[in-house]
């Protein structure tokens, strides 16, 4: 089986992976990331994807990965609260 989708650009980085594929005249743009585990530089992490991000606000796309970061303490077992993320869960929800 063939596919019709075309990647016409991919972009690797140290901790992301982009692809834009083409299907006729529509585009998807793929976000595969793996943030750190390291709360200060989550932050810095959630600040570059949505720079690169916004550059594709107007296409169809999917952001995915591990964000490492639960988001409520119903995705949680053990460990240190989810309130010591507060900051980053602001950041995904609120990107600025």
């Amino acid at each position: 089986m063939t596919s019709r989708w075309k990647i016409s650009r991919e972009i690797f980085a140290e901790d992301q992976l982009f692809l834009t594929q083409k299907l006729n005249d529509d585009t998807l743009v793929l976000f595969t990331l793996y943030a750190l585990h390291d709360l200060s530089q989550q932050v810095q992490f959630f600040d570059r994807i949505t720079d690169k991000h916004s550059k594709y606000a107007d296409e169809n796309n999917t952001i995915g990965g591990d964000f490492n970061c639960s988001l409520t303490h119903l995705e949680k077992v053990g460990g240190k609260p989810v309130e010591n993320k507060k900051c980053v869960i602001d950041k995904i929800f609120n990107p600025t």
